[in-house]
């Protein structure tokens, strides 16, 4: 039998069969181009030459003589035109997003200087085992994060909140041995110069002894290294008396070294400085409680405490640190901010008679202390907690602290100095002992006010982490 002759193909039907392997992926790069609402990925560097192809398929697809039937070859590639159409959209909406965002900035930023515009506190629970120390910082990206002591059998752990922008997550870093230890006590939260978090905490191995703990305390430090939480023990200490273990805290200095402010029981302020891989420790005050460290705009450590002295305020020069008084008063742990002015200022509590406790704020200017009073107790019995202190975006300072009157309920106030005179509001409700609490006061990416704090529990309530924050745009949910 004569065989069949062969079958011949022109230019055009070798040139169909040679692109038609790439016109279903090039249909689906059109379909996901045209369904995005955002910037997509860069494409492909060889796709300028498939579509040319394609385009000379469309072409060519009309006068090729077909051997046999054809399939539907469906709607027709995209053009180069039509490409261009779609960058062209996508540029218009990444601009109206760029003004909006401008916009939500402009107006935050004017709700949070503006004083005849009030926002409401919103709260929120993050975890019902939690215990009274906490920290709050805001990460590189805007957004907080907290460190605080907790778990389900109290003061167990260490925990480490992180909010996504969606939800918060929540991951446990260290544990105690059995009760009575502790950990997580005296935490301190911040971010290195990296965008990493890092927390320096106390964790404390106890032995009961005639109705008195004593043991074994040590200063840690865990920082995150991309992955995973790496532990180090920054110093240890053994003493025979009741161990207490007040606020540490923790800040970078310019050359990105961690450096931690602490009080050791019985033996004053310490400060700590990691060099070379290992830790200097060096005396600050032989005498001193409720250490708070920041670094000032030149890069100089400074930490304010209570001291024998009253109010003090210690800075390193050089080699040597060099103490002043702010007052000759106080009676609870100090907290420390650099102004925008780059000059420090100290918020903490002025003691005097039973109920005539005043929250304080010293100032340094020309080389002295102006002093305001912030908020004082009128009722003998009632108390100020501790202060957390912050600079708002319009550069005026901001105090986050506790008031309880008597045996009653507690609550968190919030105090802004609007330049003349300062603003008192109450934050949220709290337990009788919600003076004894640590709050953490930070300012957001918005310029509005966030902080975080401890309830006690009161039945049938547990003890709570609890987060509040002032402004209409913050997205917690």
């Amino acid at each position: 039998m004569p065989r069949a002759p062969k079958e011949r193909k022109g230019r055009k039907g070798i040139l169909h069969s040679l692109v038609l392997p790439f016109f279903q992926p090039l249909k689906f790069l059109q379909s996901q181009l045209q369904s995005r609402s955002c910037a997509p990925t860069a494409l492909p560097v060889k796709t300028p030459i498939l579509l040319t192809a394609l385009a000379l398929l469309t072409v060519s697809s009309s006068t090729v003589q077909a051997q046999g039937p054809l399939a539907n070859p469906g709607p027709p590639g995209p053009t180069q035109k039509s490409l261009q159409q779609i960058w062209d959209k996508i540029d218009a909406q990444q601009v109206q997003l760029a003004q909006l965002k401008a916009q939500n900035q402009a107006l935050s930023a004017m709700l949070a200087t503006s004083s005849s515009i009030n926002l409401a506190w919103n709260l929120r629970t993050l975890d019902t085992n939690s215990a009274s120390y906490s920290s709050l910082a805001f990460g590189p990206d805007g957004l907080p994060a907290i460190a605080y002591a907790g778990s389900a059998s109290g003061r167990g752990a260490l925990n480490f909140a992180r909010f996504t922008g969606s939800s918060w997550i929540i991951s446990t870093i260290d544990t105690a041995g059995v009760p009575p230890d502790e950990c997580g006590n005296g935490v301190s939260l911040a971010f290195d110069h990296d965008g990493k978090p890092a927390i320096c905490y106390n964790k404390l191995s106890n032995v009961l002894f005639g109705g008195i703990y004593r043991g074994t305390m040590s200063l840690k430090l865990a920082r995150f290294d991309g992955s995973a939480w790496v532990l180090a023990t920054v110093a240890t200490f053994n003493s025979g008396n009741e161990l207490t273990d007040g606020p540490a805290a923790l800040g970078f200095g310019p050359d990105g070294e961690p450096a931690i402010a602490f009080m050791l029981p019985g033996a004053g302020i310490r400060y700590a400085k990691l060099n070379g891989g290992s830790w200097d420790i060096s005396v600050v005050d032989s005498s001193g409680a409720g250490a708070c460290l920041a670094f000032s705009p030149q890069g100089s450590p400074t930490i304010a405490y209570c001291g024998a002295g009253g109010a003090m305020l210690a800075s390193l020069n050089g080699s040597e640190w060099v103490i002043s008084t702010v007052d000759a008063s106080c009676r609870s742990a100090p907290s420390l901010a650099f102004g925008t002015d780059g000059l420090p200022a100290v918020a903490y509590m002025k003691g005097g008679l039973p109920g005539e406790d005043g929250l304080t704020l010293a100032r340094r200017f020309g080389g002295e202390w102006a002093k305001s009073l912030v908020d004082t107790t009128t009722v003998s019995g009632s108390a100020i907690g501790r202060p957390s202190l912050a600079f708002g975006a319009d550069g005026q300072p901001i105090v986050a602290y506790a008031r309880t009157a008597g045996l009653g309920r507690g609550t968190l106030n919030f105090a802004r100095f609007d330049g003349t005179a300062w603003k008192l509001t109450s934050m949220a409700g709290g337990g009788s002992d919600i003076g004894a609490a640590i709050f953490s006061l930070a300012v957001g990416p918005d310029g509005q006010p966030m902080c975080s704090y401890w309830e006690p529990p009161s039945t049938p309530s547990p003890s709570q982490l609890r987060l509040a924050w002032k402004g209409a745009f913050w997205p917690v949910r």
